[in-house]
């Protein structure tokens, strides 16, 4: 039969699918600009930044052009899930096989996704929106934050829909503390959110990212400690992968079978630093 390239990627990629359509993640919390950029070679996205027109009073003295907005995501990051299978046809005979296999790579790369946005949106933070946990809360992440974070949001126009906080799992528990905050197990219908979020205050979809990076005192990731949580829209952030999910294999006279590596060329960058606010605690 041979190494079939395109069973491993086409089957990845219904994977990633399936996955997003049930679990909220970090990727698919921010705009995707992969629409715009599947199948195009070249090693940026350079074009119009999605959601910037305007309403405007009719007769209209001008228009929206969304072509004078713009941003720049540079397609830098290529990672891949490699491993060795013994007998390539077997694994692609098995209907089982394939599916444990790509449903795992399917779930590292959107891993590694989730992953990098944070550290995209840590980096992009614009210096007015790094806040510090109050001393007087017990360096806790408290309800007042959370309004703190919505009342910078609003005054950046961020839309009403779309609004999410990721915390990292240190913060969980204060949580729990948030009148305001509705936890999975006191909805009614839990079908009214999605996996992935647990719970919803003050207008954000709160998710636990346990791969929220830490920082320093001045906002490294480099030999960070203090725990972060994200407040944003999802106009803050633009993502976007150049090819959907590509499949290589060769052999490896050192071990008794071939190396399979399914990746994924993709980029991303911040559109609107105002609608993304960052909070750390100090101690």
């Amino acid at each position: 039969m041979g190494f079939m390239p395109e069973l491993w990627s086409d089957r990845t990629l219904n994977q990633v699918l399936a996955s997003l359509r049930e679990t909220q993640r970090i990727v698919n919390s921010v705009t995707d600009y992969t629409p715009f950029t599947l199948g195009r070679q070249a090693t940026a996205y350079n074009g119009p930044k999605l959601g910037a027109l305007t309403v405007r009073d009719l007769p209209a003295t001008d228009e929206d052009d969304p072509s004078q907005t713009a941003i720049q995501i540079s397609f830098s990051k290529k990672r891949g899930v490699v491993f060795n299978l013994s007998d390539i046809d077997a694994a692609q005979a098995s209907v089982d096989m394939l599916a444990s296999l790509t449903g795992d790579a399917a779930e590292a790369l959107l891993d590694d996704y989730d992953l990098y946005l944070l550290q995209v949106m840590i980096d992009g933070l614009a210096s007015g929106n790094k806040k510090t946990i109050a001393d007087t809360s017990g360096h806790k992440l408290t309800r007042a934050d959370v309004l703190a974070a919505r009342t910078i949001l609003n005054a950046a126009k961020a839309p009403l829909r779309g609004r999410y906080c990721a915390v990292s799992p240190e913060f969980e528990a204060n949580l729990y503390d948030i009148a305001d905050f509705t936890s999975r197990d006191k909805i009614f219908d839990t079908t009214a959110m999605r996996d992935g979020v647990i719970g919803r205050m003050l207008g954000f979809d709160v998710i636990l990212a346990n791969s929220m990076p830490k920082v320093t005192n001045a906002w490294s990731r480099t030999t960070g400690t203090l725990p972060v949580a994200l407040f944003y829209s999802s106009y803050g952030t633009g993502f976007g992968r150049q090819k959907e999910f590509e499949t290589k294999s060769s052999a490896d006279a050192k071990i008794p079978g071939d190396v399979v590596n399914v990746y994924s060329v993709f980029g991303a960058a911040i559109q609107d630093d105002s609608m993304v606010v960052g909070y750390r605690r100090d101690v």
